[in-house]
C-alpha cells in the first residue's frame, strides 16, 4: 500500500466527509485543501473577512489552521482534519 493523507470532516462528533489523498502531496497542499473544505461552510462575507491581512480591523481567523500539532485541522464546526498514514 502507498502512503496517504487521510482527511475527515466533522460536524460536532458526526463524520460528514472522508477521503484519502495521495501521500506525495505536500503538507501545504493538504492545508490548502482543508482550508477550501472549511470555506465551503462559510458565507461570502466570512470568506472575505478571513482573507484580510491579520492586522486589519475586520479580520477573522475562520480559515487559519487550528493548533500546531497533528492532526492538521481547519474550521470551527464543521471542521476538517488530515493525518498522514504510512501504510
Amino acid at each position: 500500500m502507498a502512503n496517504v493523507w487521510h482527511i475527515e470532516g466533522f460536524d460536532g462528533d458526526t463524520v460528514i466527509f472522508v477521503s484519502d489523498m495521495p501521500g506525495n502531496m505536500s503538507q501545504q497542499e493538504i492545508e490548502t485543501t482543508l482550508q477550501r473544505l472549511a470555506a465551503s461552510h462559510l458565507s461570502a462575507d466570512e470568506i472575505v473577512r478571513a482573507s484580510l491581512r491579520k492586522n486589519a480591523g475586520d479580520y477573522s481567523a475562520l480559515l487559519e489552521r487550528v493548533g500546531k500539532d497533528a492532526p492538521i485541522c481547519f474550521g470551527e464546526n464543521p471542521f476538517y482534519t488530515a493525518t498522514f498514514k504510512d501504510e
